[in-house]
């Protein structure tokens, strides 16, 4: 609380992550309160997913929420966010999941490419080494956007065998790097914006596939909205089938990813201006709004 206090006395923009697991929900509204109450420029519901940290056999119906539940609290934190003309932003979730009228809010993998209040894809893979998360280290170079090594099945049992094997488990990760530079440097250095969305979007699709095994159900069939929703993450049906899925119907098929996104309001803090346009950061300047 006392970070929070600084930071608004410097006028340092911050934000509020909230992953929406089963024990966080009846939490959700305090939660936006707080952000309220402290300042925050965004909130962002995150989708309690299967991420490397969250592996097979820690994950249940006792932890992870079905969406029928995640449905009211979500929508009730939703409404006072935007009431408070707060920014708020749900990502890794169906799109069905959020009501009509408020799903400018939605982000799936296709979305985020183009919200500028979340991490570039091109920095996943180079965050989450541990040069860069371990003191005293010197930084690898960072990746650029290209192909990636899709292990699909397999993914799952390599995981298990870098934990089983570590040395081994590092080895094999340091040749999947390889390749995956070896691809980006084949890209051209500055490429057309058509092609540069093309690129994320193959990114998009990698990561929502291959990192929580998103997929498409029987339902998601008659929704209006698939092309444009990553469906449900990995092991979603395992645990719940298609618990919580209403399949939106509308009078034509919805293509465009940022066709709800578009319309949505962003507040542009001055240091979101200097990454923008890469000038200097003008601390506690006044917002605007695209």
């Amino acid at each position: 609380m006392k970070a929070l206090d600084n930071l608004q006395k410097a006028g340092v923009p911050f934000r509020f992550n909230t992953v929406v697991s089963k024990m966080a929900l009846p939490q959700l509204l305090d939660i936006s309160k707080l952000a309220v109450d402290t300042g925050a420029g965004t909130v962002n519901f995150l989708g309690f997913n299967p991420f490397n940290d969250q592996t097979t056999g820690k994950r249940s119906a006792d932890n992870v929420p079905s969406y029928n539940e995640v449905r009211a609290p979500l929508e009730e934190a939703i409404a006072f966010l935007l009431e408070q003309n707060v920014e708020v932003n749900v990502r890794y979730l169906p799109q069905c999941l959020v009501p009509d009228g408020m799903r400018n809010t939605s982000y799936g993998f296709k979305q985020l490419p183009y919200d500028l209040h979340e991490n570039d894809y091109a920095s996943w893979s180079w965050t989450d080494l541990p040069a860069q998360r371990t003191a005293g280290m010197k930084l690898t170079p960072p990746f650029k956007l290209g192909k990636r090594l899709e292990l699909g099945a397999i993914r799952g049992p390599l995981r298990s065998f870098d934990r089983s094997f570590p040395r081994l488990g590092k080895s094999l990760h340091r040749i999947k790097q390889g390749l995956e530079r070896s691809w980006a440097d084949t890209q051209d250095e500055q490429p057309d914006s058509l092609k540069l969305e093309i690129l994320y979007q193959k990114d998009a699709e990698v990561r929502a596939k291959e990192y929580t095994g998103y997929h498409h159900v029987e339902a998601c069939k008659n929704c209006s909205l698939s092309e444009i929703c990553d469906g449900v993450y990995g092991d979603y049906s395992e645990i719940f089938g298609v618990e919580g899925l209403r399949p939106i119907q509308l009078d034509h098929a919805v293509t465009d990813v940022q066709y709800y996104t578009r319309q949505q309001h962003k507040v542009i803090h001055p240091l979101d201006r200097q990454w923008l346009e890469g000038g200097e950061p003008i601390i506690g300047g006044s917002d605007e709004q695209i």
